[in-house]
């Protein structure tokens, strides 16, 4: 986007200097993003519930790093089903009379592992 705004003879001098502003945020931010990736890589590689999340498919390092974060003890978990149920990925429930019906997730718990499992479940089912 730099050179094609630079190459741009059209372009005002003003808008390729707003370019290049941005583009040097941009790079920044890269670069921020990058030593924050580093630091997580090595704050996962010091954790062993983040190094188990991170064997299940679709769940990578950052993913497994959230999670381990956010629960500090796995083992107030009964099953796998209690979990889903902390982070709200469980179909509500209304039962009346003997009948059941299930509505749509109830999206208690939190929010940015919920997100993240969703957004990685495509991946995990195309591999």
């Amino acid at each position: 986007m730099l050179e094609l705004a630079e190459s741009d003879t059209t372009l005002p001098e003003v808008a390729k200097a707003a370019v290049n502003i941005l583009a040097q945020h941009l790079e920044g931010l890269d670069k921020s993003i990058d030593d924050l990736e580093k630091q997580i890589g090595r704050a996962h590689a010091k954790c062993e519930v983040s190094r188990l999340l991170d064997r299940v498919p679709g769940v990578g390092k950052i993913i497994a790093s959230v999670i381990s974060a956010s629960v500090p003890d796995p083992s107030v978990f009964k099953s796998v089903r209690d979990f889903a149920a902390w982070l709200g990925l469980t179909p509500r429930q209304n039962s009346s009379g003997g009948k059941q019906t299930l509505g749509g997730i109830t999206k208690q718990g939190n929010r940015y592992i919920r997100k993240s499992l969703v957004l990685g479940q495509p991946r995990c089912c195309t591999a």
